[in-house]
């Protein structure tokens, strides 16, 4: 999922910890929770350098490890503008 809203790019702990990546070591994250559009936060357990797979390309990210997220992935803006990614409403999915 992409959210032009997020400024981070997330991944849930259970996405994470069912990958092939699950042993790789996280570092301390910058932050110790994030806070979403509501008042809910949720811890972040790290953060990694992972490669995600957008239309058959490979982008390496700065991926933050949430615990008790509900969505495998979110890629934030982040990302896309390191990437120079952008969303073609046009299209339908």
């Amino acid at each position: 999922m992409v959210d032009e809203g997020s400024q981070l790019t997330l991944m849930s702990q259970s996405f994470f910890d069912s990958s092939e990546f699950k042993n790789k070591q996280l570092v301390k994250p910058d932050y110790d929770v994030i806070k979403g559009v509501s008042i809910t936060t949720l811890p972040i357990r790290g953060k990694i350098s992972l490669p995600i797979e957008i239309d058959h390309r490979i982008f390496w990210n700065l991926v933050y490890i949430v615990r008790g997220f509900n969505q495998s992935v979110i890629i934030g803006i982040d990302s896309m503008e390191r990437h120079n990614i952008s969303l073609d409403n046009s299209k339908s999915s």
